[in-house]
């Protein structure tokens, strides 16, 4: 059988997620569970599907479920599909702390930044420390939520 052309603005990666999953479970409520959504939140995506692939895709027997001849072909070009945009997604995540300019904003007590933070920072000898910076969360005009900052037991 061959794959017949379908309109992708009508599908998106949740539901080449989804698809792939239930493929591997041959199971709804299994499949359902591993996504961590709800068994009828993932009919509801099998049946987008279905219509989507104009196919029954998976056919529910007393043991789950049976892929259909195109669901069997489209088992390996998905599978591809989805590594590729995990990849991608983990190449856009890494983070350089030499390269990478991000700003903490860490909201404590006047005492925990001169005791503690500001001397753990600039006693470290390695690159990273050369590239960290420290400034009064008071002249800090990135920080958009303050990280709450306090010593065991005060």
């Amino acid at each position: 059988m061959a794959i017949q052309m379908i309109d992708g603005r009508r599908i998106d990666l949740n539901l080449l997620l989804a698809l792939d999953v239930m493929l591997t479970e041959l199971n709804v409520t299994r499949a359902a569970s591993r996504l961590h959504i709800s068994q009828p939140a993932l009919s509801t995506q099998l049946s987008r599907l279905r219509t989507i692939f104009n196919d029954p895709l998976l056919i529910p027997t007393n043991r789950g479920m049976v892929p259909t001849a195109l669901t069997l072909e489209l088992r390996q070009p998905l599978g591809g599909l989805l590594d590729a945009a995990r990849g991608l997604v983990s190449q856009a995540q890494q983070f350089d702390p030499l390269l990478d300019k991000i700003a903490f904003c860490v909201a404590s007590s006047d005492y925990v930044q001169v005791a503690i933070l500001v001397p753990s920072i600039r006693n470290r000898n390695d690159e990273t420390a050369k590239a960290t910076s420290c400034r009064d969360i008071r002249s800090c005009s990135e920080c958009t939520t303050p990280i709450p900052f306090s010593q065991e037991g005060s």
